[in-house]
């Protein structure tokens, strides 16, 4: 009989992922669809000028292991005279965790249009850095809550239209193009990029310059494209290999059964999930006042549900019920896309299945475009790419 263990387990796992898999493919209702639908297709049809955004994106890099886990470089914007500099450059840098201090960096510059440049660190002397593959024309030293733009014989320049997002986890510096030689920015092809902690100790070691093409432009669309085709393909697979199968009670029997189970043991937490969906898919079926009322009424459960089994058996069950309804339900009605995002996140972190963890990564994924989290977005969409490797 011992070896009977492994594989009751596994099918018992298995019953597990097809229950849950219902919610995910067969729960919501009409409404909640042709809601999303309709924002999709309203944010493919508005388009923002990218002047306002700070310009098309140069490149971007990504290190989902740093704590500064990005860094992008926009193109240099001209002309936008509704903007507080008609003609600016923008640097952003987005931490992984919120902060309460002011931010600290500086970010040296070397741009291919000119000549010169310093191979000493300006900020901090004693900070030995080897900047002699690429001489820095200019520094951006962050401090305090503003920037300021110096050139490489240490004179000011200027201050930099600085922002800060999100619980000072994003940073925005847009950089006027006012200097007369930084204005040569505008037409050159490479600059290179040291981003220094303002803390750091390299104890003497060279760092690597990011290297960014100021004349390649990404095409959003194809990435967009593939991402899409991606995607589909993990949720199609993911379908495939749990069975289509579709519960045929109706949801006032689900509720009912349900129900009855709170009534017999009121921390039943995985009953309080599978019923909160319940109600959410009953508001998927109904007026858009009462799914309103229901949804919100589903998140009394999914909610307490998601705090009572909190690293406890059966809380992967709990928390993709109440992913899959933040999927589901319009973001610009309930703004739970982000909830949707970690839920599937620790979902796939306490997931067996290959399969299964692939599918809630690329969950994740969408669920972070929803709220606009785009670089946890396309960590989440890597880490599913690695499922498939």
């Amino acid at each position: 009989m011992k070896n009977l263990k492994p594989i009751l387990s596994e099918l018992k796992y298995t019953l597990k992922v097809i229950r849950i898999a219902f919610v995910c493919f067969f729960g919501i209702g009409m409404f909640f669809i042709f809601s999303s639908n309709l924002s999709d297709i309203l944010g493919s049809v508005l388009r923002v000028n990218s002047a306002y955004t700070g310009g098309e994106i140069a490149d971007d890099f990504i290190d989902d292991s740093a704590e500064l886990m990005r860094y992008t470089v926009y193109k240099p914007v001209t002309n936008a005279h509704w903007q507080a500099s008609a003609d600016y450059w923008q640097l952003n840098l987005e931490y992984r965790n919120a902060s309460e201090e002011k931010r600290k960096a500086s970010i040296y510059i070397d741009i291919d249009s000119i000549d010169g440049g310093s191979t000493k660190a300006l900020f901090n002397p004693e900070t030995q850095i080897n900047f002699s593959d690429h001489p820095w024309n200019y520094a951006l030293y962050i401090s305090d809550g503003t920037s300021k733009l110096y050139d490489s014989e240490g004179n000011f320049i200027c201050n930099t239209e600085y922002y800060e997002l999100n619980d000072r986890r994003e940073i925005k510096n847009r950089i006027p193009l006012k200097d007369e030689n930084l204005m040569r920015v505008l037409g050159s092809k490479e600059t290179w990029h040291y981003i220094i902690s303002d803390d750091a100790d390299y104890s003497g070691e060279s760092i690597s310059a990011l290297e960014v093409s100021m004349t390649s432009q990404k095409n959003s669309k194809v990435s967009k494209k593939e991402a899409d085709e991606f995607v589909n393909r993990i949720k199609k697979e993911f379908a495939e290999s749990i069975g289509k199968t579709k519960n045929t009670d109706s949801i006032e029997k689900r509720l009912a059964y349900y129900k009855e189970k709170l009534n017999e043991n009121p921390d039943d937490y995985v009953s309080m999930a599978c019923y909160g969906s319940a109600l959410a898919e009953k508001g998927g079926e109904s007026s858009v006042f009462k799914a309103v009322a229901l949804v919100n009424e589903a998140y009394t459960y999914l909610d307490k549900a998601a705090e009572l089994s909190f690293n406890k058996e059966g809380e992967l069950d709990v928390l993709l019920n109440r992913a899959s309804v933040s999927a589901a339900v319009p973001q610009g009605v309930f703004g739970k896309a982000e909830c949707g995002a970690k839920d599937f996140m620790r979902s796939a972190s306490l997931a067996e299945d290959k399969k299964l963890k692939a599918y809630c990564y690329v969950m994740a994924y969408e669920c972070y475009m929803k709220c606009a989290k785009k670089t946890d977005a396309f960590i989440a969409l890597q880490e599913a790419k690695k499922m498939v490797q």
